[in-house]
């Protein structure tokens, strides 16, 4: 299965969650840029947690695993994937799972909504299913035009925060599993 490049896979992802977000949702962090988290907290997910938007026909979510305080900054804390490490998910609008490194941003706001993150970098993996998803090994990266390569380059390690999540049960039980942490 061919691998999709940065660029598709990043256009991918704004343009799902760009149908139910306001402009600006979608904050691109320079890892660089984080503090330190002030409690080096780990977070022992049990369940998947799941954001599923049935009028776009599309899911975000994060798999069970073992999560890291990765830093922060002023929106919030981000908690990182360390087992699985492909932890984020995303259902496009077509059908196809796309796995990627990511985790959660947990605001330091009590009310204000979390966010699914994934790091940008070339290894993505894909599947008709999720489990087809989280079996598949992923492609090299293949050799790409100019402009992708340049983009890569430019943004490889950065976090993409996605839209706001605005399923309140679903925020709960966010902050039920990493406020604490």
């Amino acid at each position: 299965m061919r691998k999709p490049s940065f660029l598709v896979v990043l256009l991918f992802a704004l343009a799902a969650g760009a149908q139910a977000a306001p402009p600006g949702e979608f904050a691109g962090v320079n890892p660089k840029d984080l503090q330190p988290s002030p409690e080096a907290g780990a977070v022992d997910l049990a369940e998947r947690l799941v954001w599923t938007r049935s009028a776009r026909n599309t899911e975000l979510g994060v798999l069970p695993g073992k999560y890291t305080a990765h830093g922060q900054d002023a929106q919030g804390r981000y908690f990182l994937a360390t087992s699985p490490a492909f932890a984020f998910y995303m259902r496009s609008v077509r059908g196809q799972y796309l796995l990627a490194r990511g985790g959660v941003l947990l605001p330091h706001a009590p009310t204000a909504r979390a966010r699914f993150f994934f790091v940008q970098d070339d290894r993505v993996k894909t599947g008709k299913t999720l489990e087809e998803a989280m079996a598949h090994t992923p492609d090299e990266p293949a050799a790409v035009p100019l402009l992708d390569a340049l983009l890569n380059w430019a943004s490889q390690g950065h976090l993409v925060a996605l839209a706001e999540i605005d399923d309140d049960a679903l925020n709960e039980r966010l902050r039920a599993a990493f406020a604490a942490r």
